[in-house]
């Protein structure tokens, strides 16, 4: 697992409403990047958030543009802990409590996602976080969901609503063609062509798979990768057995790091308009997600002007 995953894991429900990313970092800071009702937020919290986006894409922050990036994250990341901030103070406020128990439940469902507790422990060292400071950022998100809920709970989405909406988006149902594959990966190209050569006598895909592949994992399943749309492969790839018709195998195909891939198309459907009774579930809960992101989003738009909030 990635370390960066942590933040996924636990990232507070202020996400789901489009206010910001949580990256789970902690700090104290003698200078604040900004000051809710009284309450600081320490500048290290907001540098430590920004090097956790650097690590992950700094790309992002090379070139002329870098610093400007680096400005508007900046902000990002202030405008999020402010209202990360006011969500906590006004959870207290309305008698919001979260259980140790609970508490104990989220972290144990962290740690078990890694193998090792190196793995673990190694994640969190990478973040500059703490296992308690992880705790302490759990019972943050366990808040913020209650909170999510009590704002929410009245929500209910009608039989109507959610057949207008498919007959007005239902481009946005349609099942992508898709295709079957299966392929065999060869550390040199001279052998890769021995093989293609013995299936083009008549050799069977699967078992040549099984003996040969050097990709244990889809040997081992005969060479199965599974459904793919037409763009799930680079281009590269994708130029050369998009035209493959079923049961037909593709050429020799250099994938790159030395390995050469040999592909089986085993079958194909095509694209299709996905019947509102098959969907009607999906509908209800797109239209769930967008209600509550309104709500909440109404909620942290009233919070931020009754508050008493100074920006450095």
């Amino acid at each position: 697992m990635k370390t960066w995953q942590i933040g996924i894991i636990v990232g507070v429900v202020l996400v789901a409403a489009g206010l910001g990313a949580a990256f789970l970092l902690t700090g104290d800071s003698a200078s604040a990047a900004a000051t809710v009702n009284g309450v600081d937020i320490p500048e290290s919290q907001v540098d430590q958030q920004l090097s956790v986006i650097k690590q992950q894409q700094p790309q992002l922050f090379e070139g002329e543009g870098g610093p400007e990036q680096e400005t508007r994250y900046r902000e990002q990341i202030v405008t999020f802990l402010i209202n990360a901030e006011l969500i906590k103070q006004e959870a207290k406020k309305v008698g919001i409590k979260v259980s140790d128990k609970d508490v104990d439940e989220r972290v144990k469902q962290v740690k078990d996602l890694f193998p090792e507790k190196s793995q673990f422990e190694k994640a969190l060292a990478d973040q500059n976080l703490t296992e308690e400071g992880l705790r302490d950022q759990i019972y943050d998100q366990l808040v913020a969901d209650e909170m999510m809920e009590r704002v929410t709970k009245d929500i209910k989405v009608g039989a109507k609503e959610k057949k207008a909406y498919y007959d007005k988006n239902k481009e946005q149902f349609i099942e992508p063609e898709q295709r079957l594959w299966s392929q065999i990966t060869v550390d040199d190209k001279k052998e890769a062509g021995k093989v293609l050569d013995e299936l083009n006598d008549g050799a069977d895909f699967a078992k040549t798979a099984k003996d040969k592949s050097t990709d244990e994992q889809t040997a081992a399943e005969g060479g199965d990768i599974g459904w793919a749309g037409p763009n799930d492969f680079p281009p590269e790839i994708g130029d050369k057995i998009n035209d493959l018709e079923v049961g037909d195998v593709s050429e020799v195909i250099d994938a790159g790091d030395g390995k050469f891939v040999i592909f089986k198309l085993n079958d194909f459907k095509k694209e299709k308009q996905l019947a509102y009774k098959d969907v009607k579930d999906q509908v209800k809960e797109m239209l769930k997600t967008n209600e509550q992101q309104a709500k909440f989003g109404e909620l942290i738009e009233r919070l931020n002007k009754e508050a008493t909030i100074k920006k450095s």
